[in-house]
């Protein structure tokens, strides 16, 4: 067998790159797809949902905390406050049990208090005991809680808005875009914002406001009008977003 020359050499190694190149190729386009198709696909999705009572106290140790306040409701037992400082109400400290202290977010669902911890995780007081609800979403950063004229627990996180209704057990994801407040409009209708915009519920289908907001830090909902406040101030519009003002202003924006 003659030894091969230079150019068949060539030829051969060209061949073999044009093979790899085109495996590669092949991988990419095939990742590719598979990426769109879990990016593209149905963003509703519901996971398990478990109620895991937690470990009562009796003896807690002393705790301190800061005084700012996160909210007030008015359960079946009595009136809770939560903040900085945990979870009180008329006869005490309600919050030992739980894992951290500072609370963001405060919320009667079912005339039961439910708190979001500023450290992630939600916990459900009933019967004189804490639950954690736990999904396969993971630990939520919740940062707004409503409960809806049909008992429904609407769930403002970092990580996106979610609902549950009572007794269920799943969690349903509705919106992956961040939540710092969530108000409730008429016939069901949501409101959802935060540092990406404003979003409009209706069912479990989220759509993004048409008039664009960014960096919404509260909302609430007046008769007919929707007001929400960001760091530039106070604007005010129609629950359709057909119009929204800014109170010091003249004309739509």
């Amino acid at each position: 067998m003659m030894p091969w020359s230079l150019s068949r050499k060539r030829v051969l190694f060209l061949a073999l790159g044009v093979c790899v190149m085109g495996l590669a190729v092949g991988a990419y386009v095939k990742l590719r797809r598979e990426v769109g198709r879990a990016l593209n696909g149905p963003l509703q999705a519901s996971a398990p949902l478990q109620m895991v009572p937690l470990i009562r106290i009796d003896h807690p140790v002393e705790r301190w905390g800061g005084g700012d306040v996160g909210g007030v409701a008015l359960t079946s037992g009595a009136l809770v406050t939560a903040g900085g400082f945990g979870v009180v109400d008329e006869k005490g400290d309600r919050g030992s049990s739980l894992p951290t202290l500072r609370v963001s977010a405060l919320v009667s669902w079912r005339e039961h208090a439910v708190v979001g911890l500023a450290s992630g995780g939600l916990f459900l007081y009933r019967e004189g005991q804490w639950e954690e609800l736990r999904s396969g979403f993971g630990t939520l950063h919740v940062r707004a809680l409503q409960e809806s004229a049909g008992g429904e627990l609407w769930i403002g996180a970092r990580e996106g808005l979610y609902r549950t209704t009572w007794g269920a057990t799943t969690l349903d994801r509705v919106d992956n875009a961040p939540v710092k407040s969530v108000a409730l409009g008429e016939a069901g209708t949501v409101f959802a914002g935060g540092e990406e915009g404003l979003r409009r519920v209706e069912g479990l289908h989220a759509r993004l406001w048409p008039r664009r907001i960014l960096r919404i830090i509260r909302m609430g909902v007046s008769g007919q009008d929707l007001l929400v406040i960001t760091p530039l101030g106070l604007l005010k519009g129609s629950l359709d977003g057909a119009t929204f003002t800014h109170p010091r202003c003249r004309g739509s924006q």
